[in-house]
């Protein structure tokens, strides 16, 4: 079972409304129940994950140039993150920075803190943290550590049991 965890919110690139940090809060006061230590996260990662993607998204218009700066900048944000993630056994993020979004086209705005478990192979999963006033869904994230999936699963079980 994972023993500490951090909380990321915003950084200087993406923030949360102020409902959808509260609902990732009260997760966060829920882990501290069942025991877990919180502890900081230093690495900034919201707005380069958004770049990479966003790059990646675009490789058939670029040049071998472009596609291996993309693959450098990938594997920097990788090494980064992941030696950032050394320090703690889970990241809780928002799943998105307001309530679930409508369906329509989707772009990586609206999921930009899920990115980094996609670039970096790491386990993740979304629970649901509560509704708006209109009955729209919120959602917080769990990021687990590469290959320590068991681990991501069983605070996620406990958790949405708590949470329910």
């Amino acid at each position: 079972m994972p023993t500490s965890f951090a909380v990321v919110t915003g950084d200087d690139a993406v923030s949360a409304d102020d409902e959808t940090v509260t609902a990732t809060e009260r997760v966060a006061d829920a882990l501290e129940g069942f025991g877990l230590r919180r502890s900081t996260w230093g690495a900034p990662w919201l707005g380069a994950s958004l770049d990479i993607t966003r790059r990646y998204w675009a490789r058939r218009s670029q040049t071998g140039a472009e596609v291996d700066r993309q693959l450098y900048d990938w594997d920097t944000f990788r090494y980064r993150y992941l030696r950032a993630a050394e320090e703690v056994d889970l990241l809780v993020t928002p799943t998105t920075p307001t309530v679930a979004p409508l369906a329509g086209p989707v772009d990586g705005d609206q999921f930009v803190y899920t990115l980094a478990a996609s670039l970096t192979g790491s386990p993740a999963i979304a629970l649901p943290c509560g509704r708006d006033a209109a009955g729209l869904p919120r959602s917080v994230q769990l990021v687990g550590r590469p290959w320590e999936d068991h681990r991501l699963l069983a605070i996620a079980a406990v958790l949405s049991a708590a949470l329910a």
